[in-house]
């Protein structure tokens, strides 16, 4: 196993570097993101003091470090960039969920174009109709766990996701790579996580909303 995944690291394309800004993500410094969520214990050797977002990341993809990526990323957005980044994920494998998840990113998308009390409620509803085992139910659910409506249209500058909707995402993401994967045992980084990653990095940049 060892030497056949070398064997794929040679043959697969060495992913894009981490942009070196990222202006959604405000928090000037990783370990400030890493103290919203439990990073596993590789990550947390990587970490210090110093380190930007964006080179915490860069170690990170060194390493094809994924999940710590998407956790990373998740728990730095702001609440509707974050919400968005589900979105998204579960739209790259919409075709392989079933009607309830599909409908529940649909909440969550109609919550991202007009973010309001009655849409959220509508999201919440949407997830619980779900078994939460799809993208979907939990781009919805963080939808459902967003803090407040003016923080969702963009509003009071530096306004983070909040833990558990920080956790609804990661879980969109890290769920959609894993579907993609299917019926590898597990998302391998370059084939399944990175183009997600790739997604949460056009939304931290600010090229996609």
């Amino acid at each position: 196993m060892a030497f056949l995944q070398k064997v794929f690291k040679a043959v697969t394309p060495k992913p894009a570097p981490v942009p070196e800004q990222l202006p959604k993500i405000t928090a000037p410094k990783a370990a400030q993101i890493a103290e919203r969520f439990d990073p596993s214990p590789r990550a947390k050797a990587l970490l210090n003091p110093q380190q930007t977002p964006s080179q915490f990341l860069g170690a990170l993809q060194d390493r094809d470090m994924g999940e710590d990526m998407v956790k990373t990323i998740a728990h730095g957005l702001p609440e509707r960039e974050g919400i968005s980044w589900a979105v998204q994920s579960a739209e790259r494998v919409s075709e392989r969920l079933p009607a309830a998840d599909v409908q529940a990113m649909r909440a969550a998308q109609a919550w991202l174009k007009n973010p309001t009390p009655a849409n959220k409620a509508a999201a919440a509803a949407a997830a619980d109709q779900t078994d939460y085992c799809g993208p979907g139910a939990w781009a919805a659910q963080a939808v459902a766990w967003s803090q407040s409506e003016d923080a969702s249209r963009g509003q009071g500058p530096g306004k983070v996701a909040q833990p558990l909707a920080s956790q609804a995402v990661a879980s969109a993401v890290l769920l959609a790579a894993t579907i993609k994967a299917k019926p590898a045992l597990a998302p391998n980084f370059r084939e399944h996580h990175h183009p997600f990653i790739l997604l949460g990095f056009n939304v931290a940049t600010g090229t996609a909303s």
